[in-house]
């Protein structure tokens, strides 16, 4: 689930700089437009003597210049715009995946101490019973012992008695 988030958070990001940098080389090919169109419009074409007398409505050209000029700034402003709430919504996901990360970590965390508290339990447990392992073994072995000092007097007494019984006849 983590590394689906993640790959998902790259192929965003990657996304996201993509539209980045399209966006920032529009802005500067709209920016040297720009600068040609204010450069066409502060000089004069002179060629061989020849002049060019513009016909038509005085400012006309003057009218497009200023009106393709606004048509740049407003789509810079949207460019940057759409920058910005790019920016915003990577910083909103981050924000996200991070608070994601801690959740699943004080999960972790927490499923952490209670397996070491098994843990603990388990290893108190198996030290008991290798206490109560020992003292039963240890009856066992007395038991045994008794037992069989008590067979080996028994069967001395028999085998005395098997003598003495052999000897009277």
């Amino acid at each position: 689930m983590s590394s689906a988030a993640n790959g998902n958070r790259k192929k965003s990001t990657f996304a996201e700089n993509r539209k980045k940098t399209e966006l920032e080389e529009q802005v500067s090919d709209l920016k040297k437009r720009l600068e040609e169109l204010r450069k066409a419009k502060s000089t004069t074409i002179i060629k061989k003597d020849k002049t060019y007398v513009a016909s038509g409505a005085p400012h006309k050209l003057c009218d497009n210049a200023t009106k393709q000029t606004a048509e740049l700034h407003d789509s810079h402003r949207q460019g940057t715009a759409s920058l910005e709430s790019t920016e915003k919504n990577e910083e909103g996901s981050q924000q996200d995946s991070d608070s994601t990360v801690a959740v699943e970590l004080e999960k972790i965390t927490v499923e952490l101490e209670k397996i070491s508290k098994q843990n603990a339990e388990l290893l108190e447990e198996n030290e008991k019973l290798k206490l109560k392992t020992t003292e039963l073994e240890l009856r066992v072995k007395t038991s045994w012992g008794e037992k069989y000092q008590k067979w080996m007097a028994q069967t001395e007494q028999k085998i005395e008695e098997l003598t003495a019984a052999n000897n009277f006849l």
